[in-house]
């Protein structure tokens, strides 16, 4: 789930600063420094969940709303949007709160929270040998989701041909 402002049941992930040193030459602040600090967000959350080790597998969706700015305070508010069997998916909800006027113009309100871009990335679990692990949530996580969050479905297996029919050929290469 997406926040459209900051919850008031949780506190924010990730926090941070957005500073001259995130910006390109003409003084935006980079969409790969919001992404990062996303993904590490996306990571905490996931790690927390399964208990364990956790590696980025997929950036499904990354959406930015408004420009981040200098003098910006960025949270990072995460949410479980899905758990599967070894996957995790997580939602990210990126706020600034402005704290100096963005480049001259005074479009929002200094000191007001403002959505600035939604993220949802795929981890999946992975054990010593970094091979993926299934996932078995620990329940003092203290991790947030939706009570009736999305569980993948269960995945085919291949059954042994049945008999009287020869198995399938490989058609690869």
């Amino acid at each position: 789930m997406h926040f459209e402002s900051p919850p008031p049941d949780r506190a924010a992930t990730v926090c941070t600063l957005a500073m001259p040193k995130d910006t390109n030459a003409l003084g935006d602040i980079f969409g790969g420094w919001l992404m990062t600090h996303a993904d590490v967000a996306g990571a905490i959350l996931a790690f927390r969940v399964v208990g364990g080790r956790v590696v980025t597998v997929a950036v499904n969706e990354f959406i930015f709303l408004e420009p981040v700015f200098v003098g910006d305070v960025v949270s990072f508010y995460t949410d479980v949007a899905r758990i599967g069997r070894t996957s995790i998916t997580i939602d990210v909800s990126i706020h600034v709160t402005r704290m100096l006027p963005p480049g001259g113009g005074t479009r929002h309100k200094l000191g007001a929270s403002l959505a600035v871009a939604n993220a949802t990335l795929t981890y999946v679990h992975v054990g010593e040998n970094r091979r993926p692990r299934p996932i078995r949530p620990t329940p003092t996580a203290g991790h947030h989701h939706r009570p009736k969050a999305r569980t993948a479905a269960p995945r085919r297996t291949r059954t042994p041909a049945s008999p009287g029919r020869p198995p399938r050929k490989n058609r690869g290469a």
